[in-house]
Parts: structure tokens; sequence; C-alpha cells
């Protein structure tokens, strides 16, 4: 029997000291809970071994792609059939100071937790956004008007020829919900923050309960999703609305709300009658059945207010990320 690339490449890293294994599934690995398998699932410890990853995967020229909480992406039925290199491994967290350095992939909660305990300011808007810190830096997550963005000091992330590279945050592009890793092969490993020293950490323990409180009480949280589905509409396209309606009408589910798609469902995906940018997974819902769920309110809010909703979930699919 002829062996796959992929399964050649799950064999190498193996032998390489990196675990993985052969067609995993990922829906497990994501908030939605939707999406088929991996080719090859692998679970490096460190920023060499994810340029291990990398390098291997180049030399029998076997696509890849890094995962982190998947708590912004939306996998297709049928899944990845390459290399997925999930960061979550990378979990350490190092304070020094008022600098803190960390791996990608640690849970921004996790981080935001970390700090909180040693008295350092400058989480508490973001301590609830899910996913990990590299998947954060790679689209620049944010909350309230704070993004990890204006945190960070210095990333080092591994290029696509497997280099292991470190700049400072004046180096890196960064802007709402993108960076200069957003569409890339890039992978963020190591990430450092500066933050403000000397805060009370039962004041911090305090305000940070209350982010999560009222993140708890707006989003629909009992259901897998993705988190928002759409960015916020672009500030000129919204002028007329928000004038009229207030800042609300920055917001995608605005307008979805208002073409009347809330609480849409088709198949076992559902536009959320709590907030209309959450798309939700009700019990065996297909990457199909949110997807049609996007299209709708794509074309629905075109048509009836001339403005068009980008998305902000990323789809893996066979091609890619995209």
């Amino acid at each position: 029997m002829t062996v796959g690339p992929t399964a050649l490449l799950a064999d190498q890293l193996v032998k390489a000291g990196v675990a993985c294994s052969r067609e995993v599934a990922l829906a497990p690995l994501t908030t939605f809970k939707i999406g088929g398998p991996a080719g090859a699932l692998a679970f490096p410890e460190d920023t060499q071994q994810v340029a291990t990853c990398v390098c291997l995967a180049n030399a029998l020229e076997v696509p890849y792609l890094p995962l982190g909480w998947g708590s912004n992406v939306l996998i297709a039925d049928e899944g990845y059939p390459h290399l997925v290199i999930a960061t979550r491994d990378l979990d350490w967290v190092r304070v020094e100071g008022d600098l803190v350095r960390c791996g990608g992939g640690l849970g921004v909660s996790n981080l935001a937790n970390a700090v909180a305990e040693h008295g350092l300011a400058g989480m508490e808007k973001i301590c609830d956004v899910p996913g990990s810190v590299g998947g954060g830096v790679y689209m620049n997550a944010g909350c309230d008007g704070v993004t990890l963005g204006d945190l960070v000091t210095e990333v080092t992330w591994v290029k696509p020829d497997g280099e292991v590279v470190t700049r400072p945050r004046a180096a890196i592009h960064m802007a709402y919900r993108e960076s200069g890793f957003t569409g890339t092969s890039r992978i963020v490993t190591e990430v450092a923050l500066r933050l403000v020293s000397g805060a009370d950490r039962s004041a911090l323990a305090g305000q940070m309960e209350g982010v999560r409180c009222e993140r708890a009480a707006k989003f629909p949280l009992p259901y897998p999703n993705c988190g928002s589905v759409f960015k916020r509409i672009d500030p000129t396209a919204a002028e007329p609305w928000v004038a009229k309606d207030g800042k609300g009408a920055y917001s995608a589910g605005y307008y979805i709300e208002r073409v009347g798609l809330k609480g849409k469902r088709l198949g076992n995906a559902q536009i959320s009658d709590q907030h209309a940018n959450f798309f939700l997974n009700l019990g065996g819902a297909t990457a199909a059945d949110v997807l049609a769920l996007i299209d709708l309110a794509t074309t629905q809010v075109r048509e009836q207010f001339g403005i068009e909703l980008h998305p902000e979930v990323n789809v893996i699919d066979a091609a890619g990320r995209h």
C-alpha cells in the first residue's frame, strides 16, 4: 500500500519527537464543535518543535495550518486533509516585573488570571476574550476598545520557511481585527506584553468578574459558537444609521436583526435570538448550515441596506484558511 505524504509526514514528526496522529477529529478542538477531521494533527511543545513541523511539511510539500483554541474558526464538514499544527501546549507564562512573556498557545483568559494575581493591570477588558494569545495576536482580538495589540511589545513566530524570528511591536502591523499575521502561514509561538504594575489584586479580580458576568448576560454562551461572525461595520457606511439609532448601528447584529433574521434557523444552526451576530450550533449543526446562514445574512443586508458584511470567522477547508 502506498503511503500518502500527509501520513508519511505524521510518521516523521513522531520520529522527530513531536506528538502527531493521523485522521483526527477537529470539531472537539473548536468552540463551534463543527467540522471534519485533519489528515494529521500535531501538538508541538515549544517553538523549535513548531519549526520542525513546518520544515518537515515543506520537505514533503504538505500544506499546513496552525490552530489555537479554535475560537474564531469554522471547519468545513470535509475537514482539512493536510497537517494541522495545534499550539495549545505552548501554554507557559513568565512574569518579569511589568513585562510578561507567554507561549502562543496560552488562553487569553488564563493569561489575564495569571497577570492579575501578580497585580498587573491592562487585561481586564479582554479577560474573557476566547481563544489563545497567539490566535488573538493573529487577528488582533479585543473588546471594549482594548486589543491585544495595544499591550504587545514583542512577538516570536515561525516563518513559512521554518525560520524563527522575533520582532518588536513597532515592526508588526496591527489594525481592527487584523495584523501582519492575518492571512499568512506565520505561526505565533511566543508573545511579550507590557502591563501596569502595582494594581490591587482584589480590585482586578472584581473588575474581571464584572466583565465576565456582563458577557454571560449579553451573549448566548451555553450553545457552541465561534463568537462574532461578522466584523464591525465600516463607520462611513454605518453613519446614517448611527445618526438615527445610535452606536449600536456599528454592529453587524443591528442589520441582521433589522432584516428579520434574528432567531433564523437552517438545519441545526441558528442566528441567536439573543445576539444576532452570534450563530449557534444547536446540536449536530454542519458547516454547510452555518455557511448558508452567513450567505443569507450577507445577501439580505446588502439588498436592504447596501451594506457589505465582512466575516470575522475564519473558514478552514481543503483549500486552507479564508
